[in-house]
């Protein structure tokens, strides 16, 4: 089961302090990343009391549903990974 992402208030605070050209690509990262449910990689990495995982992008868990808090931390992660990724391939390209 999957669920996508939608803007979250913290997020929006964020978004305010970004640079307006910035602002499209966060839009964009929202729209593409999805939540994984009950989802079986999830179930086979995490291990102890460690429900949620974002992995590559993704919000994986072993429950069935999340808090608002926990979809929020976890996209903050999503957001470091692709920002990171991003400049991670412009340095390579270059």
């Amino acid at each position: 089961m999957t669920r996508d992402i939608e803007l979250l208030e913290p997020l929006d605070d964020i978004r305010r302090l970004l640079h307006p050209s910035l602002e499209k690509f966060h839009i964009i990262i929202l729209q593409l990343m999805k939540i994984y449910y009950n989802d079986k990689l999830a179930k086979t990495l995490l291990f102890g009391n460690f429900r949620t995982i974002m992995f590559f992008g993704t919000i994986r868990t072993k429950n069935d549903s999340l808090s608002d808090e926990s979809v929020n931390h976890e996209t903050i992660h999503a957001h470091q990974y692709w920002e990171t990724f991003g400049a991670g391939l412009v340095v390579w390209i270059l």
